[in-house]
């Protein structure tokens, strides 16, 4: 996969607004900016990448899917 600055990355946020977003996160920034870091960015992909797929396999009753189980990867022991 190309990246480019057009490339969603957490929700319809795209790489070319983080890269626009970020140089505001510095340490004695407003609170307000990190706060929008975390709900605009970080939150979304985390929930996106993870804990939706996770609870779309709870709510099927399973815990196995793609990236939670690799048979080859396994030990069986007797």
């Amino acid at each position: 996969m190309t990246r480019t600055s057009e490339t969603l990355i957490a929700g319809s946020k795209t790489e070319g607004d983080w890269l626009a977003f970020r140089g505001a996160l510095v340490a004695d920034a407003d609170p307000s900016v990190w706060e929008a870091a975390f709900e605009e960015y970080f939150r979304p992909r985390l929930a996106l990448r993870y804990l939706d797929p996770i609870k779309i396999l709870q709510d099927n009753g399973t815990y196995q899917g793609e990236g939670f189980f690799n048979r080859r990867n396994s030990m069986h022991i007797d």
